[in-house]
């Protein structure tokens, strides 16, 4: 298939799931479960995360829509191609969620807590390579801050 041919395909398939986001859910929530999962294994300071990493156009715009849980050590990790200033939602996400955004180097540039099912933009300040989603309250709970250290972002 040539670049352009590809590059059609996958913007054809980025609008399908847009619209069944917003216009289907139940559309969505099946094409999200179809989707082939990454595991990740991160540590801040003494603390160990499972992540599952969202590396496609469509994980990153699902994330963890229509979830109904996250277990306790988990989390979602969005990862760009080039270092940018990524905004946030929670369409479709019932779980309350705390958000970090995390440059190249792996240093926690911002912390932001996320409402349910609340559309309101949440946009990083500085650009960054990374976003890491937990359980609300995870980041504060085991006392992780601003200027702390993501480890395992590229093994």
């Amino acid at each position: 298939m040539t670049k352009a041919l590809n590059m059609l395909v996958r913007g054809i398939l980025f609008a399908v799931l847009l619209l069944s986001i917003v216009a289907c859910p139940p559309l969505a929530r099946k094409m999200i479960a179809n989707q082939e999962k990454t595991n990740k294994i991160l540590k801040i300071k003494d603390k160990t995360l499972n992540v599952e990493v969202a590396d496609t156009y469509e994980k990153k715009m699902t994330g963890l829509m229509f979830r109904k849980e996250l277990g306790k050590n988990e989390g979602m990790l969005f990862f760009f191609e080039t270092p940018k200033k990524p905004v946030f939602w929670m369409k479709n996400t019932s779980l309350p969620l705390s958000l970090a955004f995390v440059d190249e180097k792996g240093v926690i540039l911002q912390l932001e807590n996320l409402k349910p099912e609340d559309l309101t933009p949440v946009a990083a300040k500085e650009k960054v390579l990374y976003a890491l989603e937990v359980n609300k309250g995870w980041f504060e709970e085991n006392n992780i801050k601003k200027g702390d250290i993501v480890k395992g972002l590229t093994d």
